[in-house]
């Protein structure tokens, strides 16, 4: 009998207390190998990468099910100390007619003959974009022709001064492009062993792989002797070469042999196993990350960028990883069912199973892939039902989730579910936002049961050039928010050109998604500009954003442009970024207002504006929208009796309350009425750090004063 142990590692199931923890992600389409410190540093310091050790640890887990692994680390790309993006490991070969023999090395990486390759990528972003694709070439080729690189150096593996019917995933150039004037060639811009993920495989590619048949590859160049070469890079390659040989279909034939077996028999669909590597459970965010760079490069359709292995063999071939997730042992998740259409948050949510065990079993909630809550425990397997009704705080907009069910008595039994959708259905609350006369009171901020506006942070640094926005050029600003709520971004400049030069601002989340897009005009009179958003953005805190400026192009030949400002020559961009820890809005002109807020929401509506405070209002959000929901400036005599006592001098420099000539206890509370700080000052002089930007009013006695901090 097993003890089910606390859910460390937040992706699932651990096969064992070892140096290395197995698990699988919650979608089954990978596996996860969390490593101890010492063995990750192996990896990504040493670069000791040995899948002799590690690939027999990973087959006692999974059936002899798949043609490829692939182990994928868990670093970025500036991190990678390897010299390689991406490493072909040889297993087996079991073809004719490619320039190798057959061969098989699988029983020593614990696979029975069926394991063919082993791919390293160095890197968590190199299955996407381009070295995955490259990588798997290498099973087949180049093992057939001997070939050179444009220094003259044998190039084993790659095409290097080849032609192709495209550029290839190997290297070579595009034979089209080659041009003769006697012994002096010219081909357009190539790399001589890669060229990018943009590139389908070429014919003799395909061929090798056995997706075509040789009469399908046109004849190609292959240079043997190359010399005084010229390079414009993106442009053309040039060169002199004394030994310029044609391989054509029967070349290839006389020199390798027939390929067998040949393209009708030859494998064209194969099954890999990805490994992520990593020494810490994985994020959210990467967990979305690896969901869907494999989910697209296994998909049997084109991607929107570049080639998956689909699209690169012209369709004719698949790269999947199916689901290798450990069978159900009596228990199965039936509902909830994966739908199109998200669950109301509102309403219970009924969870099934089918179980032919007995016991207790635990229900869990999983967010994004990761382990978010326990739904309930020691529940009777055999009830084989439960109602659960979520709370807003389960919702996350744009969150998948899923429900896993575990038994109690062995963690072994376990099932998940389908991934699904929650909804809030939101409504609008509108109003004004009025003085103490009822007249509305322009460009105020309203805020749902929010503190007031704080600024994030107000300078980023930079490589101490000078920085324009152009018509060329555009800016980021990396940016962490501490809060969980974005309202406006601004930032200073000097001006030339046009009166209102346009910028764009686009808010980027870690996985390069494009979360906000909107523009502002620079006020020519102003230093500071500002983009408002017209509803607060949600984001997640402590998470890294990009902020990225840049000016339309409109028209090329203007040259106006917009320069950066830096402050005390110490290289730092200047900007501002305001945030609350609650949605936001701004007031129109007339001082109205609207935001969305979702159901169940209840707490205080309250506004905030230059030295005035606000009567908050409760709002609880049913099933309607509400109008009318107007916010009024607070009537003095509301306060308590203020005492104008001169000798008491309250004021404010930079985020510091200043308070002099007073001692006892000391209240500074927000515009919800909340006290922030209480400090018993005992001297005649005392500056009280404040944390955060807005309006306050400080208590000092039968003194209130409202301040201010910018």
């Amino acid at each position: 009998m097993k003890k089910r142990l606390l859910l460390l590692f937040a992706l699932l199931y651990c096969f064992g207390a070892m140096a290395q923890d197995i698990s699988i992600s919650p979608n089954g389409q990978y596996a996860v190998m969390k490593l101890d410190q010492s063995e990750y540093e192996d990896w990504t310091i040493n670069c000791n990468f040995n899948p002799e050790k590690y690939t027999p640890i990973i087959y006692e887990k999974f059936k002899d099910d798949f043609d490829f692994v692939v182990y994928v680390l868990n670093e970025l790309l500036e991190n990678k100390k390897y010299s390689y993006d991406g490493r072909s490991y040889p297993v087996a070969s079991n073809e004719e007619g490619i320039g190798t023999s057959i061969y098989s090395m699988s029983k020593r990486y614990g696979s029975d003959g069926k394991l063919s390759r082993i791919l390293h990528m160095p890197y968590r972003y190199a299955i996407k974009n381009g070295p995955l694709v490259h990588e798997i070439a290498h099973r087949w080729a180049n093992y057939a022709i001997p070939t050179i690189d444009f220094r003259g150096n044998d190039y084993a593996g790659h095409w290097g001064v080849t032609g192709g019917s495209t550029p290839g995933q190997l290297g070579g150039f595009l034979q089209s492009s080659l041009t003769k004037e006697g012994n002096r060639y010219t081909v357009a811009y190539c790399g001589p062993n890669a060229n990018g993920g943009n590139v389908p495989y070429n014919q003799l590619e395909l061929y090798l792989m056995g997706m075509i048949p040789v009469e399908e590859v046109e004849p190609f160049s292959v240079f043997r002797n190359v010399s005084d070469v010229e390079c414009d890079y993106a442009t053309y390659y040039a060169f002199t070469s004394t030994q310029e040989e044609i391989y054509t279909p029967q070349r290839l034939v006389e020199e390798l042999g027939e390929r067998k077996p040949d393209y009708k028999e030859s494998q064209k669909d194969f099954k890999a196993l990805f490994v992520v590597v990593t020494n810490e459970d994985l994020t959210a965010e990467e967990v979305k990350l690896y969901n869907d760079q494999i989910s697209e490069f296994c998909a049997n359709e084109k991607p929107e960028d570049g080639h998956n292995f689909y699209s690169a063999t012209g369709g004719r071939g698949t790269f999947t990883t199916g689901d290798i997730r450990k069978p159900n042992v009596g228990l199965t998740v039936t509902a909830p069912e994966a739908s199109t259409a998200p669950y109301n948050l509102s309403s219970p949510l009924t969870i099934q199973w089918s179980s032919e065990i007995t016991g207790k079993v635990s229900i869990e909630l999983y967010k994004n892939g990761v382990w978010f809550k326990n739904i309930v425990q020691h529940v009777d397997a055999s009830a084989e039902e439960y109602s659960w009704l979520p709370t807003l705080s389960d919702y996350q907009s744009q969150a998948s989730y899923l429900v896993k069910i575990v038994s109690e008595e062995d963690n072994d039994i376990y099932s998940y579910g389908s991934e699904f959708n929650f909804y809030v259905h939101n409504y609008t609350v509108s109003g004004k936002v009025l003085d103490q006369n009822g007249a509305g009171i322009p460009n105020a901020v309203v805020t749902a049961g929010g503190s007031a506006l704080q600024i994030s942070t107000e300078r980023t640094e930079t490589d101490g050039f000078s920085q324009f926005i152009n018509n060329l050029s555009s800016y980021n600003i990396i940016f962490t928010p501490t809060t969980k709520y974005l309202s406006s971004f601004s930032f200073k400049t000097t001006h030339h050109g046009n009166p209102t030069p346009m910028v764009i601002l686009s808010i980027i989340d870690e996985l390069e998604t494009v979360i906000w897009e909107g523009e502002g005009e620079i006020d020519m009179t102003q230093d500071w500009t500002e983009i408002r958003f017209s509803q607060s953005i949600e984001v997640i805190p402590n998470k890294t954003y990009t902020f990225r400026l840049f000016k339309p192009d409109t028209n090329p030949e203007d040259d106006d442009y917009i320069r950066m400002v830096w402050l005390l020559n110490e290289y730092n961009f200047v900007h501002k970024v305001m945030g609350s820890d609650a949605p936001t809005t701004y007031c129109d002109a007339d001082g109205n207002y609207s935001i969305s807020l979702p159901q169940k929401w209840s707490s205080k509506l309250t506004a905030i504006s230059e030295s005035l405070i606000f009567e908050a209002i409760d709002i609880t959000i049913g099933d309607q929208d509400l109008v009318d929901q107007n916010i009024k400036e607070r009537n003095s005599s509301d306060n308590d009796e203020i005492d104008n006592n001169p000798s008491v001098n309250i004021w404010t420099y930079k985020k510091k309350i200043v308070v002099e000539n007073y001692t006892g206890n000391l209240y500074i509370v927000d515009v919800l009425g909340r006290t922030v700080k209480s400090v018993n000052v005992d001297a005649l002089h005392t500056e009280i750090e404040m944390p955060n930007i807005g309006l306050y009013q400080v208590i000092a006695g039968p003194k209130i004063e409202k301040v201010i901090l910018r």
